[in-house]
Parts: structure tokens; sequence; C-alpha cells
């Protein structure tokens, strides 16, 4: 019977251990490293921007601005300063609290930092939402750590139907002119480049080579103002966005077999002939939020 007891004892403690190392692997956060793109790489410059130590607008690029940011910081801490966001970079990062500037409010934090407000409010139940004040420090709440995106080496890659929602004006100052694109349609996984040429109140893009018109094709047998559900990825992860299939307007690219530009919209763009905000447009954004 004693025996039966130990070995039941042992048989508990492997259990445990097993189910133990199984959670801080899964919790364990992602390395980042130069190269890296996304979602997380976006979020990782936001940090390094709260520290004073990123100037440019976050792209989700893990490129030279962002590895001289994160030595920087490596630096001030006392770490290793190898531009590798492993766990002590990142307990550093979240360790630090966020100074309050101009115009924040828990919804753009949010935002910004890919949590919710109800993240933030959990992280200082202390603080009314409407009494922010310009350099008041925040704890930072837990945030999303998913491994990094990889860039695109050609082809689809389907689509969860689960982009980010953006609004125009962050878009705008995002998505910059002449800059590409990945676009995904939620449907079909369809996936094709375009090139951005204007559009003040909404993205004006035209497919980047004949190869990009043709996927564009297959999503528009006929060309059409209809509206589609599309995902999007300038650099700061996928973002919900909607297009329509009519090639209108002027061309900037060549060799792309496509006579003009189509309409990108995002929340809250609008159109540039009523200077309205099209409600089918915001339908098919929100179907890819999957919501």
């Amino acid at each position: 019977m004693q025996r039966l007891r130990l070995r039941l004892i042992m048989l508990l403690v492997v259990v445990c251990t097993i189910l133990l190392v199984s959670t801080t692997a899964l919790a364990a956060p992602v390395l980042l490293r130069a190269g890296d793109r996304g979602e997380i790489v976006r979020v990782l410059q936001e940090l390094l921007k709260a520290q004073g130590l990123f100037t440019v607008v976050p792209d989700g690029n893990f490129g030279p601005h962002t590895e001289e940011g994160v030595r920087c910081f490596q630096s001030r801490a006392g770490l290793k300063v190898d531009a590798v966001v492993g766990p002590a970079t990142w307990e550093a990062f979240m360790s630090r609290p966020y100074i309050v500037c101009h115009d924040d409010t828990f919804a753009a934090l949010a935002q910004r930092f890919g949590t919710t407000v109800e993240a933030w409010q959990g992280a200082n139940p202390n603080v009314k939402p409407d009494s922010l004040q310009v350099g008041m420090q925040l704890k930072m709440p837990a945030l999303p750590i998913r491994a990094p995106e990889q860039p695109s080496r050609g082809g689809g890659r389907g689509s969860s139907g689960r982009g980010r929602l953006v609004n125009w004006s962050e878009a705008n100052r995002g998505f910059a002119n002449r800059s590409i694109a990945q676009i995904t349609d939620v449907d079909t996984g369809l996936t094709f480049r375009v090139r951005r040429r204007g559009g003040s109140k909404h993205a004006d893009v035209e497919p980047v080579t004949a190869a990009d018109t043709k996927v564009l094709r297959q999503l528009y047998p006929s060309w059409s103002w209809v509206r589609r559900a599309v995902v999007v990825d300038y650099g700061s992860g996928p973002v919900a966005a909607s297009i329509n299939g009519m090639p209108h307007g002027g061309s900037d690219v060549s060799g792309n077999n496509f006579p003009g530009h189509i309409c990108l919209h995002f929340v809250g763009s609008r159109t540039h002939g009523s200077g309205r905000v099209d409600p089918d447009h915001q339908a098919m954004i929100r179907k890819a939020a999957g919501l």
C-alpha cells in the first residue's frame, strides 16, 4: 500500500511538472529581432516611442530605427545590448509606467498598444478614464504577445477575417503615398499588392504588377463598384478595410495592365465625390474585423 501511494505521488508530481512547463512555454514572450514584422513589432515600436526612442511612424517592420531604439533602451535598462527583444527586455518595458500625453484616452492607448479599454482600466483601477492629465503615470496592462509575421515570399496566405479596426486618420499616416501594401480578400483568401498613389478622404491604390491585376480580376470578373471586405497590411499588421473593383481616375504605375486606380476605405473614411462616409464600405470593414 505504501509503495502504491509513493507511485501515485510521483505520478502526480510528473503531471504537475508537465502542466507547469506547458503553461510556461505558452506564456513565454516572443523573441523579436531585426527582420521581423507584424502587429507585435508595431506594439514594440509604440513602447519605444513612449520612451522617446522611436521618432518615426510605427510601421510594424523591425528595421534600423527599431534596432537602434532597442539598443538604446537595453543600455539604459542595464541589459545585454544585442537588439534582441527577449523576456528580460519585455519585462523591462512592462515595468516602466506610461506617461500620459496630450489627447491620450484609454481608447486611444488600447488601439496603439493592441489591448482594450478594459485592460487599461483594470491595470489602473483608481484612475477615471475621463480624468487623464498630461504627465500622469499609468501602469502598463498585459500586452498580447504573438509570433511575428514573416515577410511575404509571394502567393496567398489566406485570411482569418480578423483585421484591426483603424481610423482613417491613422491609416492615412501609416500608409504613405507611393508605399506598397498587401491586400487579402476575406472571402477567398486571394492576395495581391497595391501601391498608394494618393487620396485625401480614402486611399487611392493601384495594382503593383500585371500579376496583381490578374488576382484582382479573379475577384471582379467584371469590373464593378461592389464592395469587398479585405485585410490590408501596410507594415502595421492586419487592418480591416474595404475595396471596390472599378478602375477609374489616374494611374502612376506602368505595365500593370490596369487602367486607373481603385478605392481603399478604412474606418471613417469618406468618398471623394460626396464627402460622406459610405455605409457599404463600413459594413465590409466590420466584416473584415470579424464583427
